[in-house]
Order: structure tokens, then sequence, then C-alpha cells
């Protein structure tokens, strides 16, 4: 749809630009570019330069608004008033003045009513013409230069975040700061654990998570339940060493 939308508006400024340069005249088109290239050949001096500079002004030859007074007087003796040129040239009326001036003004200058009457539709013909090309022309280059920022400005903000993704990793200071923020929430989780486990009335003491052998004190009482074990066994074999049992928890108290 995009591509349609393009298409059909360079299809209409060619259509405007042809008849615009039908109302001006190929011939003068061609003098004035040719007048242009010649003056760009004198600082370049370089073949292909003036022919590039030559395609540029075949478009600005048709703003009528950037005409010189020479210009205006030159596309009033195209169309056979050549008894005026002088007088436009002499009051120094250029592009911007000639899309400006009416019937009234026409006839101040030429003095002569069917002159003026000739020149004031010619006029009125390249006024509207050149209003509706270039009219045109201006907004599709605002378009386009907008929409050429705007992807300019996405293209800046990737880069930027592409940079700034790669000095993070690069950066020692910020691996520093990484490995420094794991350390202290690893310190952090160790803190609560341990205050899970610390005994609520003593603040000095804590308990350990591992389990710890019994203590001697309560050698007796392994010992004691260990015999009632025995004895309810019937299958138990009849020498069932008492004393390595005790060699056993001496041992692990040891430890």
């Amino acid at each position: 749809q995009a591509k349609g939308v393009q298409h059909e508006q360079l299809r209409q400024q060619q259509m405007l630009q042809k008849n615009l340069t039908e109302l001006i005249g190929v011939d003068v088109i061609g003098e004035f570019c040719d007048m242009a290239s010649n003056i760009a050949s004198k600082s370049q001096q370089q073949q292909q330069q003036r022919q590039r500079q030559r395609q540029m002004n075949e478009t600005k030859c048709l703003d009528v608004s950037r005409w010189s007074h020479v210009q205006v007087g030159r596309w009033i003796a195209s169309l056979g008033l050549l008894k005026y040129q002088l007088e436009f040239e002499y009051q120094q009326i250029d592009g911007k003045k000639l899309l400006r001036m009416r019937y009234d003004d026409l006839l101040d200058i030429l003095r002569n009513k069917e002159d003026t009457f000739y020149l004031f539709q010619r006029l009125q013909k390249l006024q509207m013409t050149w209003r509706d090309l270039f009219v045109t022309l201006r907004k599709d280059m605002y378009a386009n230069r907008k929409k050429r920022k705007q992807l300019k400005q996405q293209l800046e903000a990737r880069k930027a975040n592409s940079s700034e993704q790669d000095n993070n990793d690069d950066d020692p200071a910020m691996s520093s700061v990484i490995t420094n923020t794991t350390k202290t929430s690893k310190t952090d989780l160790e803190t609560n654990m341990d205050a899970v486990t610390k005994q609520p009335n003593d603040k000095s003491s804590y308990r350990s998570v591992t389990p710890q052998p019994p203590k001697s004190g309560g050698l007796t009482e392994l010992k004691r339940n260990f015999r009632t074990w025995v004895a309810k066994k019937k299958k138990i074999r009849a020498n069932t060493n008492i004393d390595e049992l005790e060699d056993i928890v001496t041992k692990m108290n040891a430890f």
C-alpha cells in the first residue's frame, strides 16, 4: 500500500512538473539550466559534477519563487513581450514578486490592456501550476524528513542500548559490583539461617543444625533401653555384647 501511494505521488509530481515546464517553455528552462551549469563549472571544472549540477538545476529552475529578475525578464520575452523585458528587470521583479502580482500590478508596468490581459492569463496558470507542484513537493519532503528522523532516533537508541550492554559485560567495576552483590545476598541468607536457629532466651548461643551425638550423661539411660530391647527379642543372639555398645558410645562422645 505504501509503495502504491509513493507511485501515485511520483506520477502526480511528474505530471505537474511537465505542465509547469510547458508553461515556462522548454527553451527557457534549458537556457536557465545552462546558465546555472556554467556558473558551477567555473568553480568545479569537472564534466561529471557539471552534469550532476545540471540535473539538480532542472528542478530548481522550475521553482519560480527562486527566479532572479533576469530570469523573470527572460520568461516575459519568451511570451512575445520582448519590449517589456527591460522594464521588469529595471524594477527588480524577481520570482517571489511575480507570483504575488495581480492584474492591476501588471497594468501599471505594461500600460496596455491587451498585453496585460494576455500576460495575466499566462501568469495565473503559472501561479496555480507552480503552487500545485511545489506545495506537494514540500509536503512530501517534510514527511520524508520526519520519517528519516524517526528512523535515525530508533537506530541511535538501539546502538546506545547495545553499547551499554557491552560496556557492562566488559567493565571490571561492574563485574565487581555484581560479585559483591552476590556475596552480600549470600551473607544475608546465612545470617537469616543463623537467626532461625538462634535460641530465644540466649543471644550468645546457637543450636547447631547438624545432629550431635548424645552427651556422656545419657549413657546409663541408653544402656537401659538397649537391655530392654534385647530382652524383648526372642531370636537375638545370646552373646550380645553390651560392652561393645558401650565402646561405640564412648567413641561417639569422644568425636
